[in-house]
């Protein structure tokens, strides 16, 4: 039999270790509490909906037009109706947000592509030319695009083991009867004119600076290097895969070139107009970044804005706060709805989810990530090799 005493120490040391339990139990739920509290995420979409005003402010020189209904599915019964009627809802909800971009109680916005900025900020709407035309960095993107069209379409042609430059241009979009000579005797016809104006300074004053010299000899050199490869080219009348490799290699570092400089020519353009918007007065700004093709990682003028708005980005859409990309749209009315669909979207995600940039990432991903480690082996392999998620 148990002594007394040692009943009485066991019961003591299961109240104790029962107290102990319900203490960092009780100070890991205070922590967890805290942390949902002061979550800086949490923080940025309470910030975003304050700032930006809890009800419509209406007069906004940016309001977004009604998107015109589609047809989801399912497409018969009652839940088509219910559907519809979210749709209808959230496009309500999207319009209404709008009317805050751009009012003086409101948020500033800016729209932002490669030539132009349109600023919505203090009741009005204007748009800026980031600098005149013809300017370095247009100047230097296209002189750096010619190389890689007739690369794009002298490989592509060496792929279908089309080498005879007499052949036909093998391409839907080509010119009746237009020949792969003829081709090229365009492409050199137009780029030693173009040298020609370059050399002499015709309207492209722009590169005749002093400090811009170096540059405008490797332009130069750049367009005389395409000149006599396609040269070279009509001469054997045959494309050779390796002669067009070599060309690549001698022209990379005049196209290196040109893209360093026309970075500085777009940033120094871009941030002496933000310069000229007075920054210091907007109110809770948001950018909308226009690009062309998918987002680039690492593009120009999001990483000046991140700069600008100390946010760093993480992966895709779950990094975006106060910078948001759309991807091939130069349209401002859609580039508006996106932002406040991304509004309205980070309060779902902070109300239901308790993380604002949870509607920012695929609903179904995390479900998916687990079906894909259940059923790893079960889905067909490419002879690539499978990379493996489980550990």
């Amino acid at each position: 039999m148990r002594r007394p005493f040692h009943d009485k120490l066991m019961i003591e040391f299961g109240c104790s270790k029962t107290y102990n339990f319900l203490t960092r139990f009780s100070l890991l739920l205070l922590a967890l509490v805290l942390i949902l509290v002061f979550n800086p995420s949490c923080a940025i979409a309470q910030e975003n909906d304050n700032t930006a005003g809890a009800t419509s402010i209406g007069n906004s020189p940016c309001v977004v037009q009604a998107h015109n209904q589609h047809s989801f599915k399912p497409e018969i019964g009652k839940l088509k109706d219910a559907n519809k009627n979210f749709h209808t809802d959230y496009d309500r909800l999207v319009v209404e947000e709008s009317t805050k971009f751009g009012h003086p109680e409101g948020s500033t916005v800016l729209i932002v592509s490669a030539s132009e900025i349109t600023f919505c900020h203090d009741g009005k709407k204007r748009n800026y030319k980031l600098a005149d035309d013809p300017d370095i960095y247009h100047i230097l993107k296209a002189i750096g695009h010619h190389p890689l069209g007739i690369y794009l379409t002298l490989s592509s042609l060496a792929s279908k083991n089309v080498y005879e430059i007499t052949a036909p241009l093998p391409f839907s979009q080509s010119e009746p009867g237009q020949t792969i000579e003829e081709y090229l005797r365009d492409r050199e016809r137009t780029l030693k004119e173009a040298l020609t104006e370059l050399r002499n300074g015709q309207i492209y004053q722009v590169l005749d600076s002093q400090d811009l010299s170096q540059l405008k000899e490797s332009q130069e050199n750049l367009l005389q290097e395409s000149i006599d490869y396609i040269t070279q080219v009509l001469r054997v009348k045959e494309i050779d895969s390796k002669q067009l490799n070599k060309y690549v290699e001698q022209i990379y570092p005049y196209i290196v070139q040109g893209a360093n400089q026309a970075a500085k020519a777009e940033l120094e353009a871009l941030n002496n107009l933000i310069k000229t918007l007075k920054p210091k007065t907007w109110k809770s700004p948001y950018v909308v970044v226009q690009t062309a093709h998918q987002a680039r990682y690492r593009d120009t003028a999001t990483q000046y804005f991140e700069q600008m708005f100390n946010e760093p980005q993480g992966n895709a859409a779950e990094r975006e706060n106060r910078i948001v990309v759309i991807e091939n749209n130069f349209d401002d009315n859609d580039a508006l709805r996106l932002l406040a669909s991304h509004i309205i979207d980070q309060k779902i995600g902070l109300a239901f989810f308790h993380d604002p940039k949870r509607m920012q990432r695929d609903l179904l991903g995390d479900a998916a990530t687990f079906w894909l480690w259940e059923h790893e082996l079960e889905i067909p392999e490419l002879g690539l090799g499978r990379i493996s998620n489980k550990h």
